[in-house]
């Protein structure tokens, strides 16, 4: 289950916000204090889980109800230079079965940053620049958008700054590592087929240098 979610530069949200979660979470306020956009931030983030698609309009969920009007509308201030990030904690247990050593943690977490790539011209749409998996806030696997446009493990940074400098990382290597970043997202498709496809491959080559 869900604990609590994180929404940054998203509409009402300038930086970063934390809202927990129960099984019954009520959403009060005045009008324009942000109870909108709560909800839409949960639609997107529900709706790229199921299309892979950052720049949305209307939802999977929301359907003609909700319009969000793409990156350019609910980025804060309509700023296409900022950064929307999307974070969700939840007790890891629920992969514990299938990955052992997520027992050893408290809080599972998991991030997005959307954002419009400068290269690509005014009328480039948002995409997802990165995507990590945090576990107690040590990083497990990260993921960052090549030149190419497609997601790519982020070795290089991962051994700097995750459980293998800090002697808490198993032996099983990248290509453990994607499965549970599959096993969360779902399968090929929900980031892309291209972009979960050549993370598959980078990591395979990553796990055989090991």
């Amino acid at each position: 289950m869900i604990s609590e979610f994180k929404i940054g530069n998203f509409k009402a949200f300038g930086p970063a916000q934390t809202i927990p979660l129960r099984p019954i979470t009520l959403v009060f306020g005045p009008n324009s204090a942000g109870k909108s956009s709560i909800i839409q931030s949960l639609l997107l983030a529900r709706h790229i889980h199921d299309t892979g698609n950052a720049d949305a309009y209307q939802t999977t969920l929301g359907g003609a109800a909700v319009d969000l009007g793409g990156f350019a509308k609910f980025v804060r201030n309509r700023d296409s230079s900022l950064r929307t990030t999307i974070q969700f904690s939840c007790n890891p247990s629920e992969y514990g079965r299938q990955f052992f050593y997520l027992n050893k943690f408290q809080t599972l977490r998991i991030k997005f940053t959307i954002s419009v790539p400068n290269a690509e011209g005014a009328n480039a749409k948002a995409v997802i620049e990165s995507a990590t998996i945090l576990m107690d806030d040590l990083e497990l696997l990260h993921l960052i958008r090549g030149e190419d446009g497609q997601l790519h493990f982020d070795e290089a940074t991962f051994l700097d700054r995750s459980f293998l400098s800090r002697g808490r990382f198993w032996s099983s290597g990248s290509l453990e590592r994607l499965g549970l970043f599959r096993a969360i997202f779902g399968e090929p498709g929900k980031l892309g087929p291209s972009e979960i496809g050549s993370v598959r491959q980078d990591s395979a080559k990553g796990a055989g240098q090991r």
